[in-house]
């Protein structure tokens, strides 16, 4: 949409019409498929997580995971992807966990939008 405005110049002292375009609005960075591989080992619940995120705008920032069961925190990871590509795997763990935990991904870009999606894993 383009919309058109007057302006009063001082040259000619009359009003004359110009244009102006809309502000880009900003994109929501997007979390793609989340596989999740249980790799539990003898009281470990391990979790090997691949994701892809991306932003149609480009200007992703970070990424957040954290595990938790029943609703207490276990392990969490972090990584800043402003520069690196949007495929990342890692693994979090929680000592003594077998059961049912939920896994928290979170993808936030240089505005401050923020995605996340979340998933129950069992181990």
């Amino acid at each position: 949409m383009i919309r058109r405005l007057f302006r009063r110049t001082p040259e000619t002292n009359y009003n004359r019409p110009y244009e102006t375009r809309p502000r880009r609005r900003d994109s929501a960075p997007a979390i793609g498929p989340v596989d999740v591989a249980d790799q539990d080992d003898g009281g470990w619940a391990r979790f090997e997580v691949g994701r892809g995120v991306s932003d149609a705008d480009g200007d992703r920032s970070s990424v957040e995971l954290a595990l938790t069961r029943n609703g207490t925190g276990v392990d969490t990871a972090s990584y800043d992807v402003s520069d690196a590509s949007g495929s990342v795997s890692t693994r979090l763990e929680d000592k003594k966990g077998s059961g049912s935990h939920e896994l928290t991904l979170a993808v936030t870009d240089a505005a401050g939008t923020t995605t996340s999606r979340q998933r129950t894993v069992t181990a």
